[in-house]
């Protein structure tokens, strides 16, 4: 008998002490013993799609949890560069929404692709609340920018337009035009 003769042997008198196990007649069937090693062999295949499905679960719950990370600590960086530089709670108050909410347009860019995103948007995005008016003209190349760079592109560009509001060209009512080109 060959060593395959042999395994195939084996593996017949294993499925059937498992079928007197599970109390069946030790007598099975071809057929019997055919549909057993199927099902043997599809509880392997789910055991091991289960345990890849877990291994993706536990990396993608780290690197949610890196995520969450990051972003907490630059909510804290804008939190305190915010209460440093603010010479009242109301001031205070409105840069420091109007920073988070900046980086709260920059996440929103980036749902779809978590690396990056397109630097139109972005710019757009930055200067939205200060553009009512349609201030701004905006013509950029359409290129993607990486996603440790649109937080820190929206944030500057932000932090601009708030500076232009308080002490530039966007403080009076008809402050002129401005233009974000290539």
């Amino acid at each position: 008998m060959s060593e395959k003769e042999e395994r195939l042997v084996a593996d017949n008198r294993q499925l059937r002490a498992l079928l007197v196990q599970a109390g069946a007649d030790a007598e099975a069937s071809e057929a019997d013993i055919s549909r057993l090693r199927e099902l043997l062999v599809q509880a392997g295949a789910d055991a091991a799609a289960s345990d890849a499905a877990n291994q993706v679960r536990k990396t993608l719950i780290a690197e949610l949890r890196h995520r969450v990370k990051n972003l907490l600590a630059t909510v804290l960086a804008i939190s305190n560069q915010t209460l440093k530089s603010s010479t009242s709670v109301a001031d205070a108050q409105t840069a420091l929404r109007s920073r988070i909410m900046a980086l709260s347009r920059s996440y929103d860019l980036l749902h779809q692709d978590l690396d990056a995103a397109p630097l139109r948007p972005v710019v757009e995005n930055a200067v939205e609340p200060y553009n009512a008016d349609g201030r701004f003209t905006i013509s950029l190349p359409e290129v993607m920018v990486g996603a440790s760079k649109v937080l820190s592109l929206s944030l500057m560009l932000n932090e601009l337009c708030t500076n232009a509001v308080k002490y530039g060209s966007l403080s009076a009512d008809r402050g002129g035009w401005k233009s974000v080109e290539q």
